[in-house]
């Protein structure tokens, strides 16, 4: 939270940085370095945090965030940008060496950072498809795989996929059959349209597709079927 500086705090900080009294110079650093503080801290607007050796300001619910996942400690480090107001004033950022914490009043605050923050950067971040995100980075039941969650979907990541959003009727046609657990196992894809324009699918680990199309809805393909229909051309087949 923001420091309260009380003309009190700031008096007893300089007294004990010049009290010749003391002699000593690690007293006098150290009270210069809370005298720094202080006056850091004094700069920021309302609502907001500075954190030296930065002059950016994080606030309102990001610094909230931010605080809570440890400040400057944790995976996001150190800010880098002053608070960003998201196109079209959907929403707030603030960004950080490691990600960024995202902002909107339908989702609230969270961290999007690494392949994650990348992947949804190639769907065009909150103006894509995806929207903002509604959870942060969720560690899955092996403690290596990760998943996050966002309005208009959700990203997927392994060590053995890399990153990978699902959405829509594919992503529910999944999440029915067990998601990441489930027999076809992660996305090793993003959606894919067909060839036709019509159809779409998403690939999985484990040599399966879930196919959809408007005529036929969502239904997984795997194993030697798949493979039997691939070698006949998939949808364009008799």
């Amino acid at each position: 939270m923001q420091e309260q500086n009380t003309p009190g705090a700031a008096t007893a900080a300089t007294d004990t940085a010049t009290d010749p009294a003391t002699g000593d110079a690690a007293v006098q650093a150290t009270g210069a370095a809370a005298v720094g503080t202080l006056a850091v801290q004094a700069q920021a607007a309302a609502g907001c945090q500075i954190y030296p050796p930065t002059s950016f300001q994080v606030c309102g619910a990001i610094r909230d965030k931010y605080n809570q996942m440890g400040g400057p400690t944790s995976f996001l480090l150190l800010p880098k940008s002053n608070e960003l107001t998201n196109p079209g004033n959907t929403g707030k950022r603030s960004e950080f060496i490691g990600g960024n914490i995202y902002w909107s009043a339908a989702t609230g605050a969270h961290p999007v950072a690494h392949e994650f923050l990348f992947k949804w950067g190639d769907h065009g971040y909150e103006t894509g498809f995806l929207k903002y995100p509604t959870t942060d980075e969720i560690v899955l039941s092996d403690g290596v795989r990760r998943r996050q969650e966002f309005q208009g979907g959700s990203i997927y990541w392994s060590p053995a996929t890399g990153a990978h959003s699902i959405q829509g009727t594919i992503r529910q046609k999944w999440v029915d059959l067990g998601a990441d657990q489930s027999y076809l196992g992660l996305p090793t894809t993003d959606e894919v349209v067909t060839p036709d324009g019509v159809g779409r699918f998403n690939r999985f680990l484990n040599n399966a597709v879930i196919y959809w199309s408007p005529s036929s809805g969502a239904h997984p393909v795997a194993g030697r079927i798949l493979e039997v229909w691939s070698a006949a051309g998939y949808e364009k087949s008799p």
